[in-house]
C-alpha cells in the first residue's frame, strides 16, 4: 500500500487573528507541513467540507478550506484526491463538530428545517474505508470581507445566508 497523509481540521482559535495569520494557521502552515511530510510517492487524501458552487464567499472558513484545496490541486495535482462530505453528524443526527451549545442548537435546527444536509458517521467511515474519493476540482473563489475578524458562530452564520 502506498504512503499515505490524510489533510483535515482547522483551527478554529484562528477566526479572531487578523487575516494574514488566519491564512498562514489554516493555509500556509498545513502545505509546509505536508512538503516536509510528504515524498514524490506520497498520496495527499484532503478531507474537507462539502464545496459551494458560489464564486464568491463571506466565510473565512470556506474560503480556507477552498484555498487549501486550490494550492494543493496545483503543487500535487497527480497524487491528490478529495473527499467532501456535509456536516457530519453521529447516530442521534447530532452535529460533530467543534462549537457552543448555543451553535450547536442552531445547527441541529438547521438540520431538523433540512436547510444543512448531513452525513453520518457511519457513512463517511465507509468512504475512507473503500477509498471513495474524487479527483480535485477547486476554482478561485472571491472573498469579501474575510479581513474581519469575527466568531466561529457568526462565520457559521454568514455561510449559511450568504455563502
Amino acid at each position: 500500500m502506498a504512503e499515505r497523509i490524510y489533510i483535515l481540521g482547522f483551527d478554529y482559535s484562528s477566526y479572531l487573528k487578523n487575516f494574514n495569520s488566519y491564512k498562514y494557521i489554516n493555509i500556509e502552515s498545513p502545505l509546509k507541513k505536508i512538503n516536509s511530510l510528504s515524498s514524490s510517492k506520497t498520496e495527499i487524501i484532503y478531507v474537507t467540507t462539502e464545496k459551494t458552487n458560489k464564486d464568491k464567499t463571506y466565510s473565512r472558513y470556506n474560503y480556507a478550506k477552498n484555498e487549501l484545496g486550490r494550492k494543493l490541486q496545483n503543487v500535487y495535482s497527480n497524487r491528490l484526491k478529495v473527499a467532501q462530505y456535509p456536516t457530519i453528524v453521529d447516530a442521534l443526527r447530532s452535529p460533530m463538530m467543534h462549537c457552543s451549545f448555543l451553535q450547536g442548537s442552531f445547527i441541529k435546527l438547521a438540520i431538523f428545517l433540512k436547510l444543512v444536509k448531513t452525513i453520518s458517521y457511519c457513512d463517511v467511515k465507509k468512504t475512507i474505508i473503500f477509498d471513495q474519493f474524487s479527483d480535485p476540482s477547486f476554482k478561485l473563489i472571491k472573498g469579501s470581507f474575510l479581513n474581519l475578524p469575527r466568531t466561529s458562530f457568526i462565520d457559521r452564520l454568514m455561510r449559511l445566508l450568504l455563502g
